[in-house]
């Protein structure tokens, strides 16, 4: 274990800031003091990792605890699928009497490199007191991590990929946030920004409401073709899930293959997000469509469970289950996490087909609505369809990046 103490003004010439702290709009800056930055090895200090959040949210009722057995197994136990081929370095930011005052985890994904023929590395789990000296401190140390593997970008945040948890919400914050999506405390955007990072992407988030009116010229298309027995949408059969999982992840693959740093998902990975969402789905708000039987479509839209994980604080036993399997039936809301379709089928009205049975199906369950999200700003057709449908955005995420030369 490595650790080093840094004072504020070197980290901030180190990372090209030019500004005079004084014109920094995030209130005033403390007096300069010794912060230390360590990579965490042990399983104690990992565990300090993944609990920290909670002492920064503390005064935003707002903010959802992620399921512990979640954050276990990314950062803990280590046996996410994202192990099978990347790498992750925890760093942790403490004061003088041992406190920890910010964390950052240092993610380096092979698969995305030679994707995109980059040396990309990524940050995620990023969290932070209001404290510029522990952000650039927390930074400095990160780049230089990465810098001496060959890495001459940092992104994020991620955690781990863009198919997992991304981005600091920059708006939306008087909104609760939906299960999978991260809520951030308003000053992260300034602090990022004064660390000399800048947007990389944006991700949106929409209203949906189960009384939306389909504008009638969007649907037809749609109908057309299911009446001409071209195109017909089911719900997923969890009878035969392993079958389905694999139909899911190549839409998934195929249909998101060109959006802004996207790496396709590993078998593994499809099967431990699958897993995930066993729990908590609703079959009859996950959807296929088929075209002359062959699956061209999938979207899939899960209860919102945060309702509950507010209420357990991420702990997950025996009386936890019992409380969300008994509550789970009694939500209201919902999130759309996936809306796919490969190509060669998006003439035929499949998204606005898929979408309008959702919105049917949720109404007739109880549901009175919920979120689309999260769509990458870089995602024109998806963002165009739901704009000419209605759907108006409600919160948007950023993701950023900084040049490590």
């Amino acid at each position: 274990m490595t650790s080093r103490r840094a004072q504020v003004w070197p980290a901030f010439c180190f990372m090209g800031w030019r500004a005079s702290l004084r014109d920094a709009s995030f209130g005033a800056i403390p007096d300069l003091v010794a912060v230390e930055t360590r990579v965490l090895t042990s399983r104690k200090d990992r565990r300090r990792f993944a609990e920290f959040a909670e002492s920064v949210y503390r005064h935003y009722p707002l903010w959802v605890p992620p399921l512990r057995m979640e954050i276990r197994t990314k950062l803990i136990r280590c046996t996410h699928p994202f192990y099978e081929y990347g790498t992750v370095d925890l760093i942790g930011a403490f004061g003088a009497d041992g406190t920890m005052l910010g964390r950052v985890a240092v993610i380096r994904n092979p698969r995305h490199n030679e994707r995109f023929n980059d040396r990309t590395g990524f940050f995620g789990f990023f969290e932070c007191e209001n404290s510029l000296e522990v952000c650039s401190s927390l930074f400095l140390r990160a780049r230089e991590h990465l810098q001496a593997s060959g890495v001459d970008r940092l992104v994020g945040p991620v955690n781990f990929t863009t198919n997992d948890e991304s981005g600091v919400l920059v708006e939306g914050y008087d909104l609760p946030p939906q299960m999978m999506c991260d809520y951030s405390p308003p000053y992260y955007d300034e602090l990022l920004a004064a660390c000399g990072f800048s947007k990389a992407m944006d991700l949106y988030s929409y209203r949906c409401d189960v009384y939306h009116p389909f504008p009638e010229k969007f649907m037809e298309v749609g109908r057309r073709a299911a009446e001409a027995g071209k195109l017909t949408v089911r719900r997923i059969n969890m009878r035969d899930l392993s079958r389905e999982i694999e139909f899911i992840a190549r839409i998934y693959n195929q249909s998101f293959a060109d959006l802004w740093g996207f790496v396709p998902l590993t078998e593994n990975e499809a099967r431990e997000m699958a897993a995930g969402f066993k729990l908590i789905a609703d079959p009859d708000l996950i959807l296929i469509a088929l075209r002359e039987n062959n699956p061209v479509g999938c979207l899939i839209a899960l209860p919102d469970i945060n309702v509950i994980l507010a209420r357990i604080r991420g702990h997950l036993g025996p009386v936890a289950l019992l409380r969300l399997a008994s509550m789970r039936r009694r939500l209201q809301t919902a999130r759309l996490i996936v809306l796919g379709v490969l190509p060669d089928s998006r003439s035929l009205g499949t998204a606005a087909l898929m979408l309008n049975q959702l919105v049917n199906a949720g109404r007739e369950k109880g549901y009175s609505g919920g979120e689309i999200s999260v769509v990458v700003e870089n995602n024109v057709r998806m963002r165009l369809l739901l704009k000419n449908l209605g759907f108006q955005t409600i919160k948007r995420y950023r993701i950023y990046e900084t040049d490590l030369h």
